[in-house]
């Protein structure tokens, strides 16, 4: 898996205003981490921007041939169905620096069984007689190991090439370095990312994506937002109920394979699911509140580093030394997670506690700007994947320290501890390991355990790594940064 180090925006790299790029109506990506936001495909056609709308377009007319095929097709294998596997087929799109990776590649459909699967069950809705191209960002919601970044990449490898004139567009008459990259058989004159390479070790461009066709997770697996719009709407409720004959609320939260059976052999049913993701209103991701704590993670870190400094005390440099800058580190962090009213941060505009990957790209973040501040040679990295992240603090090959961390409200913390931690020591050929858990308020039982297990392992002189909670409720009155 990739793995974020010293992440960079693409306007702080390239020296570029923040405010400019925001008035092109341009996202700005860390261009070495991805940000999980997606290209919906529902908002192409209410972008501001041409290249959206002729986007649109392309995105429509191409789903729509590919509907033509398959309901051309009279069985597997035959020339309608391999020209629609064809179609379906999506190479990973590099470059947007969107998605749940830590690198920036884009996740592929390539043959194998995925594919033939999402295929199947695009004939299946369309021989129901649906000729609708809605139906594609929609296969996510039938196939168990299908995830939205994967069916994300077929809206944006079919749309590349207006992608490509877009940062064309939003990049002219600023001094950027460019060379040509192939979108789809089209040239364009690209950034080159500064961070990246493809897997060959060929430069990869940084393509930008308007801020206006963005969403924190695609509508083909946002079952609330279905739901929420179903009951707000009574007409579309009552279509929903006798379509389904069930309560929309119980069903959402049923196995995709139920989700199958309730869809896929009823054209009304699957009208009704047409009609509620229809429904739902196009409204981008709120780039400037940032509800879900996906973008500010970087800005928040680097403002509490240097709000909050934390002069770290050397030792020898050697591996009792790099453990000694860890625990410094993660203490201070607990310092200011508690005392310091940054557990403010680890919340939501509403109050919801955000997703733990926000915690961890923060730890990742102050961590670096400490070392940095000190000038200490220990390199912070962090491996989030499709996983657990986890971070190493090294200083060359032999001196490296494992941090584990994890919400009180991760429903595997007890797994992470016993098992997953002590996996990536092993990857990390080191015996040096912590686990932190930010109590958020539930949990308790499990923070319980795991300490009762790190409390056994001392006692009886068994090898373990030491477990820091950290506080990071609610509190009605806390001192200010």
């Amino acid at each position: 898996m990739a793995k974020i180090k010293d992440p960079v925006r693409f306007s702080e790299h390239f020296g570029i205003s923040k405010t400019l790029l925001k008035r092109r109506g341009a996202f700005d990506p860390v261009v070495n981490a991805d940000t999980p936001l997606f290209i919906d495909p529902f908002l192409l056609e209410e972008s501001k921007h041409p290249e959206m709308q002729a986007a649109y377009g392309d995105w429509e007319t191409h789903f729509t041939n590919l509907i033509k095929l398959l309901s051309a097709s009279q069985a597997k294998g035959d020339a309608a169905w391999k020209a629609a596997d064809k179609m379906l087929g999506v190479q990973e799109f590099k470059g947007t620096c969107l998605g749940y990776g830590a690198g920036i590649a884009g996740n592929a459909i390539g043959k194998g069984p995925i594919r033939a699967r999402l295929l199947k069950t695009a004939k299946e809705i369309v021989d129901l007689g649906v000729n609708d191209p809605a139906i594609f960002p929609l296969l996510a919601l039938f196939e168990d190991d299908v995830g939205p970044d994967r069916i994300s990449d077929l809206t944006t490898r079919v749309i590349g090439p207006r992608l490509g004139e877009f940062t064309e567009r939003v990049l002219k008459g600023l001094q950027i370095p460019r060379q040509k990259f192939d979108i789809s058989g089209q040239s364009f004159l690209l950034p080159v990312n500064p961070k990246v390479n493809d897997r060959g070790g060929r430069p990869l461009p940084v393509v930008l994506v308007p801020n206006d066709v963005l969403r924190d997770l695609p509508i083909a697996t946002d079952w609330d937002d279905i739901e929420r719009v179903t009951w707000e709407n009574e007409q579309l409720r009552k279509r929903v109920n006798a379509a389904v004959g069930d309560l929309w609320g119980r069903q959402s939260r049923e196995s995709k394979q139920n989700n199958r059976a309730a869809y896929l052999h009823d054209r009304d049913a699957f009208d009704a699911l047409l009609a509620a993701i229809h429904a739902i209103p196009k409204q981008a991701y709120d780039e400037a509140g940032d509800p879900s704590g996906l973008i500010k993670w970087l800005e928040t870190g680097r403002a509490i580093a240097a709000a909050l400094p934390l002069a770290l005390k050397l030792k020898a440099r050697t591996p009792a030394g790099v453990k000694d800058v860890v625990e410094q580190i993660v203490e201070h962090f607990k310092h200011i997670i508690e005392d310091r009213d940054v557990w403010k941060s680890l919340y939501g505009p509403n109050g919801a506690v955000l997703h733990e990957h926000y915690a961890q790209r923060l730890f990742l973040v102050t961590s670096l700007s400490y070392c940095k501040a000190n000038n200490v040679d220990i390199s912070p990295e962090t491996n989030p994947g499709g996983g657990p992240v986890d971070f190493k603090l090294s200083q060359g090959f032999a001196d490296k320290v494992v941090v584990e961390m994890k919400l009180s409200s991760n429903p595997k913390l007890d797994h992470g501890y016993t098992k997953q931690l002590e996996r990536y020591k092993r990857g990390e050929a080191t015996s040096q390991g912590y686990y932190v858990i930010i109590h958020v308020g539930v949990g308790q039982r499990q923070v319980d355990l795991v300490l009762k297990r790190e409390i056994a392992a001392r006692k009886e002189k068994q090898p373990y790594s030491p477990v820091i909670v950290i506080d990071g409720t609610k509190k009605r009155s806390a001192s200010k940064l």
